[in-house]
């Protein structure tokens, strides 16, 4: 059993092995700068954070899975597994942010390696259609970073029955690339300063600051261009919405007459073999908790 309270602590030590694709920005769980406010402290958890590394029904039966993931990982290639527990840590003898959580490790003919099992999702079966996802790669070339050794595996369940396995060569060009990006975003965690923002990080800025009332900050002559490009930008927009009115509005009138052809139907067969449905449809009610965000407006003008 993982003690959560380590593990969770442990993590804001250095850099592990989820949080690497994070910093390459090919995470599609977490931004640099969502991952810079949890490493900080600013905020416990960051949007899909928790589905990251924190408890959730795919992670749990994660843990039930991986004892058979094992299992059929020894038995396709013949090699030793010993699994590690969930909150052994593992840190690189020289450099102490560059720290992981491996799930284990393996025996072969050449040796020691690295040992990663996954439980995947059905709906994300095509990401690992040929390969390993790029995450998974990237996480192996940490780990092998962390341990100093040169090759590593990764074995998916895929939905419950598609077993999947690849080996790794330790790749020491990408690995070196990668740790010079680790460290310097390690570096900005310990001098507190956040990544620029990207375009996903949009709704995350909402909640992440509470406004000071009346504060108001100047900024210089650099953003100018920025203004500039972001009024291009909503013009931009605003004239595809305009363009795309007509064919909205032809799309409603198309439908409406439809719908009203076929009154109290669930199907309409068209000449040709095409069909239409007009379902009931039925959404359980919800309560959504109070929230508090914020919104940017531009004032001014636009000239």
């Amino acid at each position: 059993m993982r003690d959560e309270t380590k593990f969770h602590a442990d993590r804001l030590t250095g850099i592990g092995g989820s949080d690497a694709p994070v910093i390459l920005g090919l995470s599609p769980f977490m931004t640099p700068l969502q991952l810079w406010a949890v490493k900080t402290g600013v905020i416990e958890s960051a949007l899909n954070y928790d589905r990251l590394i924190g408890d959730s029904p795919q992670r749990e039966w994660g843990r039930r899975l991986q004892p058979l993931i094992v299992q059929a990982f020894r038995e396709i290639t013949n090699r030793e597994v010993f699994e590690m527990a969930e909150d052994t840590l593992v840190r690189h003898p020289k450099i102490a942010w560059l720290i992981g959580h491996l799930d284990g490790l393996q025996v072969s003919p050449r040796g020691k390696g690295i040992f990663e099992a996954k439980n995947v999702i059905v709906y994300k079966r095509s990401k690992w259609a040929d390969e390993a996802p790029i995450e998974a790669k990237v996480q192996v070339q940490h780990y092998l970073a962390v341990t100093e050794l040169e090759y590593g595996s990764v074995a998916g369940l895929i939905g419950g029955y598609d077993f999947r396995w690849e080996d790794f060569e330790r790749n020491q060009r990408f690995i070196d690339g990668l740790l010079e990006k680790e460290e310097a975003f390690w570096q900005s965690v310990q001098r507190d300063i956040p990544p620029v923002a990207g375009a996903r990080d949009v709704k995350f800025l909402n909640t992440l600051t509470p406004v000071t009332p009346k504060k108001v900050i100047h900024l210089d002559g650099s953003w100018l261009q920025l203004d500039t490009e972001y009024i291009a930008t909503l013009d931009s927009i605003a004239a595809m919405k305009s363009a795309m009115k007509p064919l909205e509005e032809k799309r409603d009138e198309i439908e409406a007459r439809i719908k009203q052809a076929m009154g109290d139907a669930e199907e309409a067969a068209i000449a040709g073999g095409a069909a239409y449905t007009f379902k009931q449809v039925d959404r359980k009610g919800y309560e959504v908790k109070p929230t508090s965000f914020r919104q940017l407006h531009r004032k001014g003008d636009r000239s």
